[in-house]
């Protein structure tokens, strides 16, 4: 077979030629429907392979968010977008260097610059599916602060997209919660006290205090199960 058909000049086409990637990806469909179940899946076992801390972390995250969005009594379709941005919003840390990630040592300006840049990583990689336009904004949005000096933009209050605020919260009980490389894990009482102490600033005032009065009563049900459980035992 000639390879060299169809060739011009005397020249032979090359077969990596970026005229024939761009045909190629033609074949690529543009506006075809892709189920999000799917595509969260399919995150989900990347970060089960290549950083199963970062799952545990945001599947925890996403437990405490649907605890409030049902406290809120959120619809189906503000439940299921928390649930997406939840699950998703930490997907820029995979491509971060571990060893920033797992770093002991206080991190330098141009290594926080790196850690930084992740809601915007995240975003990136989740714009090229419609499916998931609207809890790019939610995501992008869940490091601002409520005084205005968070990232990436520097939003203030009601600025920042209402389920941003409330995945803030979360995510930074669930972050304090947990063991680190850097650190050890908190008391839940006292992550509860950091937060509370970081109302109209970190965090807002309202979605601090249901978040709060969420989670002692979440403990308090589960102290009660526990202690049925156990004279059940002793029966």
């Amino acid at each position: 077979m000639d390879l060299s058909a169809g060739a011009q000049g005397g020249r032979s086409a090359s077969i990596h030629s970026p005229r024939l990637v761009a045909r190629s990806a033609d074949l690529i469909p543009r506006r075809g429907f892709i189920h999000p179940h799917l595509v969260i899946r399919s995150f989900l076992t990347q970060m089960r392979i290549l950083d199963p801390a970062l799952l545990t972390h945001s599947r925890s995250v996403t437990y405490y968010d649907l605890v409030i969005a049902q406290a809120l009594s959120l619809g189906p379709e503000e439940k299921k977008r928390l649930l997406y941005s939840s699950l998703l919003h930490d997907i820029g840390q995979m491509g971060i260097d571990r060893r920033i990630i797992e770093k002991r040592e206080h991190l330098h300006p141009k290594e926080w610059d790196v850690i930084r840049a992740h809601p915007l990583n995240s975003e990136r990689i989740l714009s090229v599916f419609p499916c998931f336009s609207e809890i790019v904004p939610i995501i992008r949005h869940h490091h601002e602060r409520y005084d205005g000096t968070g990232y990436p933009d520097g939003l203030v209050g009601k600025e920042i997209p209402f389920m941003s605020r409330l995945l803030a919260v979360a995510d930074a009980f669930v972050a304090m919660t947990s063991i680190r490389p850097y650190r050890a894990a908190l008391m839940i009482s006292d992550a509860l006290t950091i937060i509370e102490e970081s109302k109209g600033k970190q965090f807002d005032p309202r979605l601090v205090d249901l978040f709060i009065t969420v989670v002692v009563q979440n403990l308090k049900r589960r102290g009660t199960r526990g202690k049925r459980t156990a004279s059940q035992d002793q029966r």
